[in-house]
């Protein structure tokens, strides 16, 4: 069992969709309405058709979010994950014949707390997708078999849904409608979660394929489109999401090299970037049939160098599109130092790691310590940071989660008697 070191704490399952690994499996709840059924031969588990595969987890990785911190540009990849089973018994007969282990079967991993305040009986769900490939291995020399299962979040599945070109339609909608436009076209039956508003668009066509889609509706909304980690297919728009940036509320964690008796949480490492990756002082925007709408920041452009961007956008008006230059501009003028990740190991201090490591979304606002090692010129210094992805490594031994963030000060108004109002650091705002 794989989690033999932190069971006192956490419950995690690994759930792949190849019907009950046990045959024999009776699980009977009288008030399940699907499954407590009399008068069957079998009663069915409650995770039917998903079996339970923990006990022969050797490790597993999965990812969500972003990789990397790209400022207002930060792309929701593809969430995915790499399970490793032992298969020394021949149970998952992967290419066989009838074998029911084939390409796009369902993987879930899910964990909940055991202790504590965020104890719970419920399961939450960290991923959940389809099995792209599975890869198969033999160590003739020890005769160890695994089964190595390769999975994507659904977002596989919109990529792999491609449309030939209509009539255009749609001219003037908002960013909600069209992303609801594509998961209709795409005939998408899971989970929804699609916030209302957004820009008004250009007419599509709704050729290629529908992730693509999606992907140009968030370039040009500048907000969120992604699959969350229990698969549902979210969209949150431009306001909705920086009003949450913005928001005053106190962070839900705060981060340190220090641990619990500074009251903090403890975390392994955190990088910080001092660089230009993010720095756009020209911005060159234009959509089909415009006029091109360019703006600088000169100050900048004196003090930085000229970093000059140029997109295309599936924007309606030459105004929307004046006004998403400027939103660009106004975000990326200034090279903002920042924390750009965070290590954590949960099982170093695992009362107060194991209920961020479970619980964490995307979105969520947290504060970090500065560790002299980190940065003697950082030491001791306080950031607020927004959780923009992370990815989970688990094997026999550890658990280690590192998460990518972004400087929540970028998207807090100045006020002067606020301490994150640093001078020479942020943007000032109304």
């Amino acid at each position: 069992m794989i989690d033999t070191l932190w069971s006192d704490w956490v419950e995690l399952r690994v759930l792949l969709d190849i019907g009950s690994t046990a045959p024999s499996d009776t699980t009977f709840t009288l008030d399940d309405p699907i499954n407590g059924q009399l008068d069957y031969a079998t009663l069915g588990s409650p995770l039917f058709p998903f079996g339970d595969v923990s006990c022969d987890v050797r490790s597993l990785t999965w990812r969500f979010g972003a990789t990397r911190n790209d400022g207002v540009f930060t792309k929701w990849e593809a969430g995915s994950a790499q399970v490793v089973l032992d298969n020394n018994r021949g149970q998952y007969p992967v290419g066989d014949d009838g074998s029911s282990v084939v390409p796009m079967a369902g993987l879930r991993i899910e964990g909940r707390i055991l202790q504590g305040p965020f104890a719970s009986g419920t399961f939450t769900q960290l991923f959940n997708g389809y099995v792209n490939s599975f890869g198969v291995g033999f160590d003739q020399a020890t005769s160890d078999s695994t089964v190595t299962c390769n999975a994507t979040d659904a977002t596989a599945l919109l990529a792999a849904y491609e449309n030939r070109a209509v009539t255009p339609v749609g001219a003037g909608e908002s960013a909600s409608a069209r992303v609801t436009r594509i998961l209709n076209q795409a005939e998408w039956t899971g989970l929804r979660d699609i916030g209302p508003g957004g820009v008004a668009l250009a007419a599509t066509d709704l050729s290629g394929d529908a992730w693509s889609q999606l992907v140009a509706v968030n370039d040009a909304e500048l907000g969120a489109v992604y699959i969350a980690p229990n698969g549902a297919a979210t969209f949150v728009s431009r306001t909705d999401l920086y009003n949450k940036f913005m928001a005053t509320d106190e962070p839900l964690w705060w981060f340190g090299p220090g641990g619990e008796p500074l009251g903090e949480v403890r975390y392994e490492d955190v990088v910080i970037a001092v660089d230009d990756s993010q720095l756009r002082n020209i911005v060159d925007a234009q959509r089909s049939g415009g006029a091109p709408q360019v703006v600088r920041r000169t100050d900048s452009v004196a003090r930085f160098k000229p970093h000059r961007m140029s997109a295309n956008v599936p924007l309606n008006l030459d105004a929307d599109v004046l006004s998403w230059a400027n939103f660009v501009l106004e975000f990326s003028e200034l090279p903002t130092p920042r924390i750009e990740s965070m290590v954590v190991m949960p099982r170093t201090a695992p009362a107060d790691l194991w209920p961020p490591v479970i619980t964490t979304k995307f979105g969520d606002h947290w504060r970090v310590t500065i560790d002299p090692v980190a940065s003697a010129t950082w030491a001791g210094v306080q950031r607020d940071v927004i959780v923009r992805g992370w990815e989970c490594v688990v094997d026999r031994e550890n658990w280690t989660v590192t998460y990518v963030l972004s400087d929540h000060s970028l998207f807090f108004p100045f006020i002067l008697d606020e301490v994150t109002a640093r001078l020479d650091i942020m943007r000032l705002s109304a």
